[in-house]
C-alpha cells in the first residue's frame, strides 16, 4: 500500500514548486481517493484536467473524467 502520507507531501512540494505541473495533481488526486477523501480528490483531479495537455498519449483524460464523475455522484456533488 505504500506511504500515502509521505507521497502526499512529495506531491504538495511538486505542485508548490511548479503549480502548472499536471502530474502532481493527478497523483495527489489519486492519493486522496486511496485515503477515502473523495472531495479533495475531485478538486485535485479537476486541477489536473485543467492543466494536462490533451495531446499527450498517456494523459488518461477520459479515464480521469469518468473517475471524477463517479466521485461526484458518490458524494452528491453536481456533475
Amino acid at each position: 500500500t505504500g506511504d500515502v502520507a509521505g507521497a502526499m507531501t512529495y506531491y504538495d512540494r511538486a505542485a508548490s514548486a511548479d503549480p502548472g505541473y499536471a502530474p502532481a495533481y493527478l497523483e495527489k488526486g489519486l492519493a486522496y481517493v486511496r485515503r477515502n477523501l473523495p472531495q479533495e480528490g475531485v478538486r485535485a483531479l479537476g486541477r489536473y484536467l485543467e492543466l494536462v495537455d490533451p495531446a499527450l498519449p498517456d494523459a488518461r483524460i477520459n479515464e480521469i473524467r469518468t473517475l471524477v464523475d463517479q466521485l461526484k455522484r458518490a458524494t452528491g456533488e453536481a456533475i
